[in-house]
């Protein structure tokens, strides 16, 4: 019979959605637990590689159908040596209305909830989800740079750059990229009928929380990244320039000097606390990538769940 399939795959798409007869609920021993390993391998053997197959593990699945375009096949054909002998009973069905119903509601409505045998697209999103991680840790390693400069010849002493730090609007706008990648990414595995749980386990906080801090121009951190000393000492001192006759110039120009530093030390100390609760959230974040590279390596190791032993 896999011989007439794999010669039919030649001219022809094939799909096969099986179950695995070995498969239980619970092993009572590491025999039982070994053949359905066997089975398992045999059938992964049998149907990979195989162009023009797809094939699918379905282990509620116990109909039996086979079908083309113009003839489909419907009844009991166990091909176990436990039954190898019984007898069987279907129905042959060529009207082409009935066949496409079939193909329509059972068979594609079971292909969409059945394990494919091709691991390719779980090896896809983990691919997906380290690029995030890794990017992350990037631009906050440059981001924490930029704001914290070492004490030359402390070692490991670092203070918080309040007037020259290194960091562009390009840099947080770095963030915004990486926003659109975790939504293209929930976006494209969210109806995914195996991986939309890894999908839902990206919390929407996350880019409600990242945007508030380097992405709004009304963070902290964004407004310290724009901010001139030069400029807000020009502001301050408009509004002492109409008492700043000849003989008190020096006097208002400095209150506008302190006024300034005043300015950039409150605004430097709420982006500090901002940067703070920011290294938090990005902790959180790779904590919870690392949860879903996991639970992709546990579907895969498993073969989608269908290994459980």
């Amino acid at each position: 019979m896999l011989d007439a399939v794999h010669s039919a795959s030649k001219h022809s798409d094939v799909r096969i959605i099986t179950n695995l007869p070995k498969r239980w609920n619970k092993y009572w021993g590491n025999e039982q637990k070994k053949s359905f390993q066997d089975q398992l391998n045999d059938y992964q053997r049998m149907l990979s590689n195989v162009p023009g197959i797809e094939a699918f593990f379905n282990v509620s699945n116990h109909m039996k159908i086979v079908m083309t375009n113009e003839i489909a096949y419907l009844g009991s054909s166990n091909f176990s040596p436990e039954s190898g002998n019984n007898y069987e009973c279907g129905v042959l069905i060529s009207l082409p209305d009935v066949i496409a119903g079939i193909r329509n509601h059972i068979v594609d409505y079971l292909s969409e909830y059945s394990a494919p045998l091709d691991l390719t697209e779980i090896g896809k999103a983990k691919l997906e989800v380290q690029a995030l991680r890794n990017r992350l840790k990037e631009l906050t390693m440059a981001l924490f740079e930029g704001f914290y400069e070492t004490v030359e010849g402390s070692g490991k002493i670092r203070v918080f750059r309040r007037a020259d730090a290194d960091v562009s609007q390009q840099e947080l706008e770095s963030y915004v990229d990486w926003l659109d990648d975790v939504e293209n990414f929930r976006s494209e595995y969210l109806d995914h009928p195996q991986l939309s749980h890894i999908a839902e386990m990206i919390d929407d906080g996350w880019t409600e929380n990242i945007w508030n801090i380097v992405g709004s121009e009304d963070s902290a951190i964004y407004r310290l990244t724009t901010f001139s000393l030069d400029d807000s000492v020009t502001q301050h001192w408009q509004k002492y320039a109409f008492e700043g006759y000849d003989e008190k110039v020096d006097y208002y120009m400095e209150l506008a000097n302190d006024d300034a530093l005043e300015e950039l030390n409150e605004l430097a100390d709420e982006a500090k606390n901002e940067l703070k609760t920011f290294g938090s959230i990005v902790t959180k974040i790779l904590e919870q990538t690392k949860v879903i590279l996991n639970e992709l390596q546990k579907l895969e190791i498993t073969k989608w769940g269908v290994d459980n032993t």
